[in-house]
C-alpha cells in the first residue's frame, strides 16, 4: 500500500468517526430522548469524536515530510555520472549517510539506501501530491523508479 493511499484511508476512517460521532447524539436526541443510556451515548460520541480526531494527527504528521508524499515530478530526469561514493557512519544517536561525488555535484543520502557503485544515475526534483514543495532524488532509471531522496543538511 502507497502512502498516498494510506494517508487517503486514515482521511477516510478519521471522518468516519467524526461523522458518526456527530451523527449518534442527534439520533439519539431525535429517537430516545428520555433513557437511561443517554450519558452513555453522550460519552461514547465525545470518545468517538477524539478517536477520529486523534487518529488523523498522527498519520498527517508522519507523512508532511516523508519521501512518498513526493509523487509529482517537476521537469526532466538529468543523467549523473557517479564517480566516487563513501559511506559516513553517524554517531551513536546520529544516522548514517552515503556521499555520492557525481559530475553533476555531491549529494548526501540516507545510510540504507543502495546505491551502485559506478555508472549512471539520475536526478529529479518531486513535489508533494499537495502543495509546493519540492525536494531532490537520486533515481535508477530515468523511469522515476527505485529512488532515495537527497538529504538537504546531513549533520
Amino acid at each position: 500500500m502507497s502512502e498516498v493511499t494510506r494517508f487517503e484511508l486514515w482521511i477516510a476512517i478519521s471522518a468516519s468517526l467524526v461523522v458518526v460521532s456527530v451523527l449518534l447524539p442527534i439520533v439519539q436526541l431525535r429517537y430516545y430522548r428520555h433513557t437511561e443510556w443517554s450519558p452513555i451515548v453522550w460519552i461514547a460520541a465525545t470518545i468517538v469524536l477524539f478517536t477520529g480526531i486523534i487518529g488523523f494527527l498522527p498519520i498527517w504528521a508522519s507523512l508532511w515530510d516523508a519521501p512518498e508524499a513526493y509523487t509529482r515530478p517537476v521537469g526532466v530526469p538529468q543523467a549523473v555520472r557517479i564517480d566516487h561514493w563513501a559511506f559516513l557512519p553517524g554517531d551513536i544517536g546520529d544516522l548514517n549517510y552515503v556521499r555520492i561525488d557525481t559530475d553533476h555535484g555531491v549529494y548526501f543520502l540516507n545510510g540504507y539506501s543502495h546505491v551502485p557503485d559506478t555508472g549512471t544515475v539520475y536526478a529529479i526534483k518531486r513535489r508533494k501530491f499537495w502543495g509546493q514543495d519540492t525536494q531532490a532524488f537520486l533515481c535508477l532509471n530515468a523511469n522515476r523508479t527505485q529512488c532515495w531522496p537527497v538529504v538537504t543538511t546531513p549533520w
